[in-house]
């Protein structure tokens, strides 16, 4: 464990013991025994959290609400993020660690539907970032915080709002593929609910080329790629009724799924 997350170095054998189960917890999670991963968390965060190891039991109910995900127990994974929250109101927690609890919450509310529940941790995070970006992580969290709230203002048709958190997103991207192929494709959906179908293409194409894709950073990003591609597709389906394009992107996506390459629209 980094000794970094404990308040204060460990005292006593019970304090040791625990550190020990939480890196056996870790080793389970890692190779997806999430039962056994789940009883030495459970095991080690108690003994934490009598010693007031607040920081360290954070973590753990981030890794406990990773796989309530994962396990598809919904009601497990807010729960254990609102209890990671409430633990931060003690003071003490640093802010890095309370905003990743509040995107975590923002994302699962925004999974589950309930925007209003979500749009309340999003803006909380700009409450925080906004006017206090230190580093590229903070303009990466800041960008992806924007996207979120633009896909929530899609989801309610409010469309000049989607403009405007696309605008800002956009500003502060440029540092970050993971944020500028996800801006791309955000507003490629938000256009083709607008029935821009050319420039939805266009902007998935661009995705596509971004100066940064390589070997290596499509297999980084290939989810997202994916995503993207899927899209491509369906409007060359069912919009344009255009099979020949269609069957480009297809054969793009079976190249991306089997082996390290992607070709560039």
């Amino acid at each position: 464990v980094e000794y970094k997350l404990l308040g204060n170095p460990p005292s006593n054998f019970e304090e040791i013991n625990s550190i020990e189960l939480y890196q056996r917890a870790l080793e389970q999670y890692s190779t997806y025994k999430f039962s056994e991963a789940i009883n030495l968390f459970i095991e080690s965060m108690k003994i934490f959290n009598k010693f007031k190891q607040r920081k360290i039991v954070i973590l753990i109910l981030l890794h406990l609400s990773r796989i309530a995900k994962i396990l598809n127990q919904p009601k497990k994974t807010l729960e254990y993020l609102e209890n990671g929250l409430e633990l931060c109101k003690s003071g003490n927690i640093p802010l890095g660690l309370i905003i990743k609890l509040h995107k975590k919450l923002g994302k699962t509310y925004l999974l589950f539907n309930q925007l209003n529940k979500a749009k309340t941790h999003f803006h909380i995070i700009i409450n925080f970032l906004e006017s206090n970006v230190t580093d590229i992580n903070d303009q990466v969290i800041l960008a992806d915080t924007y996207l979120s709230l633009a896909k929530i203002n899609l989801k309610e048709e409010n469309l000049s709002e989607v403009k405007l958190r696309f605008n800002k997103a956009l500003n502060i991207s440029k540092g970050s593929l993971k944020i500028q192929l996800k801006y791309f494709y955000e507003r490629a959906k938000y256009n083709k609910k607008t029935e821009k179908m050319a420039y939805a293409i266009k902007l998935l194409k661009q995705a596509l080329n971004l100066p940064g894709l390589d070997e290596n950073t499509i297999q980084q990003h290939k989810k997202q790629i994916l995503k993207i591609n899927k899209l491509l597709a369906k409007i060359f389906i069912y919009f344009r009724k255009d099979a020949k394009n269609a069957h480009l992107v297809l054969d793009n996506m079976k190249k991306l799924l089997t082996s390290d390459t992607l070709f560039n629209l």
